[in-house]
């Protein structure tokens, strides 16, 4: 079979007819009753084809047309040709024109003749069309839309149209108490529109590629004449006579990819066979698997992520439980959100969830969640670039499922949310989406960027807790390009939303950029017992030094710090103080006696503050020697010569120093003279 269709596709070409497209080819082989079987898995399955030819010239010219569109009755060919049925939409016939190109041209031209008139745009849209204009309040426009049953509006500003709202988003504005405000403030500036000459069938693509119910009819003067709705696009199909057979729902359309041959390049066979397992548990229990997120994300744009997010359309809490016993996991339940997660021996950890969607009673709130489709799980996501599926289950496994033009804006480096309240009911995808942006070199879409801008000017950060904002904050900082990610935040003026006092500054982000870089070299060259050093507190001191206590404590209450850390920011602004009247003669002991056994992060932090380069080598010096000092001598040894209490720290310390200043090389004879003297 797979010559067959080797062939078949080495001799074909896909012509444009009207509004579809033809698939033709021909072959020196009788196909005889295998043909339904070759074109339905092989050329419908990959290609978007609404009609087949392919003529046999084996020893005498024979035609075998198939039709996946009922808007083109081949039955009606009988009129020219004396057809053999082969199946409800597949007939063939005997033809004495021997040159394929002369026979395709005639089949067309008698297609052409029995084919259902062409619906255009302008035979199924609502006129006029009734807009409402930018500055009418939502609660308004709600209540036009429960009079006049209408689930969307068009946007008028100055006689010109500037976007489009629906009824969704206008019912999730009024639930955050935003009914007083403007209808342009939540309306989508992404005007999706068609000419009157527009084919009901390319109307019907635009409408499923942009997952959207209502398309917009401008004229060639870009004026507003009409609007389509799902309604239309039935009614239309019924007015014309179709059999309803053919009213095709465009809301289950899917945008499918095969993926397949990507996932083998990328994955390795290990995590490639566990997704394969995932998918086979699934089709058993009779549940569709997904892998979803990051990871769908970061294999088209060529990267490996082994971070796994499962989402099952049906029970995800039986199916987890199912997975956990067959490979022998451990699973731990989160049944409030219809979530859990496997945990294999080796600390590999799958989330596994059921497709919901979540709604959010407040701004910031912490979400409800409902039971859903796939489609509604992915839409709920935070941006378009994570918003894609890949099928798991044997059938489909590897097809990539993209409802919302992600894939798109992940060609185009675009960071884009889905739906115009996003950061109000999640402000921290503010911080995420500036994580992203800087992650991949992508740029957040315009509008993406205004309603970005919206609701950090309108304090929706403040409704977030504390924790959250800190979980996201230390994702930033463990980025690559952070200092980037920081100038955008101050720009944008996102700190003085996140901390209670101090005001962004250029000359904080110099030098943070400094005290990373020394980060570096302390991690190489003193963190001998390689302690985590935390980047949050490192940006913290930093941030909050030289800043009022109020911003301490603020900061402290927010995000979760230990009570340390006002004491050792308290003791950070006292030795900054101490170092700017340090004199360069002063030794490696003058730093101890400032410093004692401060924390890690403040070693680092320190290094922001130094005004000199003789200071900096100094410092450097200073942590050089301290990081590798070693006394040879212990308490023991001084109680040995009859010292006791206080005096013993006292004389361990004294010598501690002598050494860090190189005073010293052997503290035994250093200690036996220190003794005699005092005799």
């Amino acid at each position: 079979m797979d010559k067959i269709i080797d062939e078949l596709k080495k001799n074909s070409q896909i012509i444009k007819f009207n509004s579809y497209n033809v698939f033709f080819s021909y072959i020196e082989k009788t196909l005889n009753n295998y043909i339904d079987k070759y074109v339905n898995s092989e050329i419908f399955g990959i290609y978007d084809i609404y009609i087949i030819f392919i003529i046999e010239t084996h020893e005498k010219i024979k035609v075998i047309i198939k039709s996946a569109n009922s808007d083109i009755d081949i039955n009606k060919l009988k009129k020219y040709y004396k057809i053999d049925m082969l199946s409800h939409n597949m007939i063939s016939f005997e033809s004495s024109i021997k040159s394929p190109d002369i026979l395709l041209k005639e089949i067309l031209n008698n297609i052409d003749n029995i084919c259902i008139p062409k619906i255009r745009a302008q035979d199924i849209m609502s006129s006029p069309v009734r807009t409402v204009l930018s500055e009418e309040p939502i609660e308004k426009i709600y209540k036009l839309m429960i009079q006049t049953g209408h689930s969307g509006f068009p946007i008028i500003e100055k006689n010109e149209l500037i976007g489009i709202v629906t009824k969704k988003d206008v019912e999730k504005a009024i639930n955050h108490g935003l009914e007083k405000e403007p209808i342009k403030k939540i309306m989508s500036k992404k005007i999706i529109s068609v000419s009157p000459e527009t084919s009901i069938e390319k109307i019907r693509e635009i409408m499923a590629e942009n997952g959207i119910g209502r398309i917009l009819v401008l004229n060639k003067e870009n004026l507003l004449i009409g609007i389509i709705t799902r309604s239309d696009l039935i009614k239309g199909k019924f007015f014309h006579k179709s059999p309803a057979k053919i009213i095709i729902d465009y809301t289950n359309t899917l945008h499918k990819k095969n993926i397949l041959k990507k996932m083998l390049e990328i994955i390795e066979p290990k995590y490639l066979n566990l997704l394969r397992l995932l998918g086979i548990y699934g089709a058993e229990l009779n549940f569709p698997v997904y892998v979803v997120g990051g990871f769908v994300r970061d294999l088209l744009l060529g990267k490996k992520n082994y971070d796994i997010d499962i989402v099952i359309e049906g029970d995800g809490l039986k199916y987890a439980k199912y997975v956990s016993k067959n490979l022998r996991t451990t699973f731990v339940e989160h049944k409030e959100f219809h979530t859990g997660s496997l945990f294999f021996k080796d600390g590999f950890r799958i989330d596994i969830a059921t497709a919901r969607v979540e709604y959010y009673e407040k701004p910031a709130d912490l979400p409800k969640v409902e039971i859903s489709t796939i489609k509604k799980d992915l839409y709920r996501r935070d941006f378009s670039i994570n918003a894609m599926a890949i099928k798991l289950n044997p059938e489909e496994f590897g097809v990539l499922f993209d409802f919302f033009g992600c894939q798109n804006d992940l060609e185009n480096g675009i960071i884009r949310i889905l739906y115009n309240l996003s950061f109000i009911e999640d402000p921290t995808r503010i911080l995420r989406a500036i994580r992203f942006e800087r992650r991949f070199n992508f740029k957040i879409e315009e509008r993406t960027l205004e309603l970005m801008k919206e609701a950090i000017n309108n304090n929706y950060i403040e409704k977030v807790t504390g924790m959250r904002l800190r979980e996201e904050l230390e994702k930033i900082l463990s980025e690559k390009n952070v200092i980037d990610s920081i100038i955008e935040m101050g720009e944008l003026s996102i700190f003085d939303h996140l901390f209670w006092h101090p005001k962004y500054k250029k000359e904080k982000v110099e030098r943070f950029k400094k005290i990373l870089k020394f980060k570096k070299w302390f991690e190489n060259k003193c963190n001998i017992k390689n302690k985590k050093i935390k980047d949050f507190h490192i940006f913290l001191y930093s941030y909050l030094a030289c800043e009022n206590g109020e911003a301490a404590i603020y900061a402290t209450e927010r995000y979760g710090l230990p009570k340390k850390f006002i004491n050792n920011l308290n003791r950070l602004n006292i030795i900054i103080e101490k170092f700017k009247t340090l004199p360069f003669k002063w030794k490696n002991s003058d730093f101890y006696n400032i410093l004692g056994d401060i924390d890690d992060e403040l070693k680092i932090v320190i290094s922001g503050f130094l005004t000199s380069k003789e200071m900096e080598e100094k410092y450097i010096k200073y942590l050089k020697a301290i990081s590798n000092l070693e006394l040879k001598i212990t308490g023991k040894d001084i109680i040995k010569k009859g010292i006791s209490g206080k005096k013993v720290g006292e004389i361990l310390e004294y010598i501690k120093i002598k050494k860090l200043d190189g005073e010293i090389q052997d503290e035994k004879e250093f200690l036996e003279r220190l003794v005699i003297s005092n005799e």
